[in-house]
C-alpha cells in the first residue's frame, strides 16, 4: 500500500511516497515465500529508474523536461532517497502506521502555536538534524503554502499493489488464506454499506431529545435526494432528511 505526500514538515512541497509491504509473497504454488532483506542501497537507484522513465515517458517530447530529468541521474548518481524502516511486530501496529498517513493532513492544529492576526507561528522538527524549531509566516504565505497541498476532488492518494490491489484480492485470497499462519482471519470482511456504517456508530451513541431530555433510538436512515435528481413538484417531503429518531 502506498500513500503520496506533497508536503514536507515546513509545509514547504516536499514530494515523497510512504509504502507499507509484507516480508514475502504468495509463489505460484500457493506457498508463502518469506523475503528479510530489503537492500535500501539497491532501491535508491530502482526507485530514481522507474520514477525518472515514467517521466519520461508522461513529458515525451518535451525537451526542457528531458534535460532535467538527465540533470537528475548526474545529481544523484547513487540514487533517490530511500529510508527502510523496521517490520512491526502485529497488525495493530501496522494499522496504526496507515490510519497515521493515509489521513494525514498538511499539519495538525497542535503544530500552529501562534497566531497574531498577521504572522502564523508553526512549530516542526527538522528532519536534516532531528532539532525541534518553529517557523514564522505570514498569514497570507501561510495559507499559500497549506493550499498547495490540498488534492483536487476525487484525486486518489493511496494506492494497492499485489495481493491488496483490487482486482486481485478476490483472485487470490484463497491462497493468502492458505499461506498466511492467520488462516481465516486475512480474509476480507464484507463491506459494511453507508446506511449500516451510520447506523452502527450512531448506535452506540447516546443520543438525548433536544427538548424533552429523553433517550433516543436511532430507527432508520434515510438520505436526502441527490443534486442531480429531478425535483417533485408541490410542497417539500418533510421525510427527505437524513435521520429518522424514535423517542
Amino acid at each position: 500500500m502506498a500513500t503520496v505526500h506533497t508536503f514536507g514538515r515546513d509545509l514547504r512541497f516536499h514530494v515523497h511516497v510512504h509504502v507499507l509491504c509484507t516480508e514475502g509473497g504468495v509463489r505460484s504454488d500457493g506457498m508463502w515465500q518469506p523475503v528479510k532483506i530489503f537492500p535500501a542501497s539497491q532501491y535508491r537507484r530502482l526507485w530514481q529508474y522507474y520514477l525518472l522513465k515514467e517521466l519520461r515517458k508522461a513529458l515525451k517530447g518535451d525537451r526542457s523536461a528531458a534535460w532535467r530529468i538527465g540533470r537528475l541521474y548526474k545529481k544523484y548518481p547513487t540514487g533517490f532517497i530511500v529510508n527502510v524502516m523496521s517490520r512491526y511486530r502485529n497488525g495493530r501496529k501496522a494499522a496504526a502506521y496507515c490510519c497515521r498517513y493515509t489521513g494525514r493532513p498538511p499539519i495538525s492544529e497542535k503544530r500552529i502555536v501562534d497566531y497574531d492576526g498577521k504572522f502564523v507561528t508553526i512549530s516542526y522538527t527538522d528532519y536534516r538534524d532531528n532539532q525541534d524549531k518553529t517557523l514564522r509566516l505570514p498569514a497570507r504565505q501561510f495559507l499559500l503554502r497549506l493550499f498547495a497541498h490540498v488534492w483536487p476532488r476525487y484525486m486518489r492518494d493511496v494506492r494497492y499493489y499485489g495481493l491488496y490491489q483490487p482486482t486481485r484480492r478476490v483472485e487470490h485470497v484463497e491462497d493468502a488464506v492458505r499461506a498466511s499462519k492467520y488462516h481465516d482471519q486475512v480474509r476480507p470482511v464484507p463491506a459494511l454499506s453507508r446506511r449500516e456504517r451510520m447506523i452502527q456508530a450512531l448506535g452506540e451513541i447516546e443520543l438525548r431529545c433536544l427538548q424533552c431530555g429523553s433517550y433516543v433510538i436511532l430507527d432508520q436512515i434515510k438520505y436526502a435526494g441527490r443534486r442531480n435528481e429531478k425535483k417533485a413538484k408541490g410542497p417539500p417531503n418533510i421525510d427527505a432528511g437524513q435521520l429518522s429518531l424514535s423517542v
